[in-house]
């Protein structure tokens, strides 16, 4: 069960009631009862803990094992779709890029692209193929590198733009 009300406590002892909108829930874990606090510490106390140093982490086997099947030099992965763009937006664009996104996209695509520091981040209406064409041959003439990026299906299909036909 999930609640939207938390306590959480400052520094100095005091403890308030908030409103919990900082997490997705993706456990269930926010109405902890008696019985289930129980069982959790009796699992962090009984349980075996392996050295770490000595078995290698299922993360790591995981990435690996990407890697390869990727034919990668490297792997890693996140939990969650924010994590993605955060952690790939920067990595994919500099300066030279400019970024093109839907409107109702979600707040992680904007903050990814906001730190990766883009020559520029503009915003097309939503599903609104003739926007974004607009958009785009702005973008063209500014720079080579273009990443339109949205998320979810679209009704509309743009032509593919091809670097021989945008000069």
């Amino acid at each position: 069960m999930w609640t939207s009300i938390a306590p959480v406590a400052n520094g100095f002892g005091t403890t308030r009631n908030v409103i919990q909108s900082a997490s997705h829930n993706y456990a269930g874990f926010y109405h902890v009862t008696p019985a289930s606090e129980e069982l959790y510490r009796m699992a962090l106390n009984c349980l075996p803990v392996a050295d770490s140093d000595k078995v290698p982490r299922p993360e790591t086997a995981m990435h690996e094992g990407l890697r390869k099947l990727l034919h990668a030099d490297f792997c890693t992965t996140v939990t969650t779709g924010y994590g993605s763009n955060v952690l790939n937006f920067p990595a994919v664009l500099d300066e030279t890029w400019v970024v093109l996104m839907d409107e109702k996209s979600h707040n992680s695509m904007f903050v990814a692209a906001y730190l990766a520091k883009p020559k520029g981040i503009r915003k097309f209406g939503h599903n609104d193929m003739k926007h974004l064409e607009e958009l785009l041959e702005q973008a063209v003439a500014e720079t080579f590198h273009v990443l339109v990026a949205v998320e979810g299906a679209y009704r509309c299909v743009i032509p593919l733009y091809r670097a021989d036909n945008w000069r």
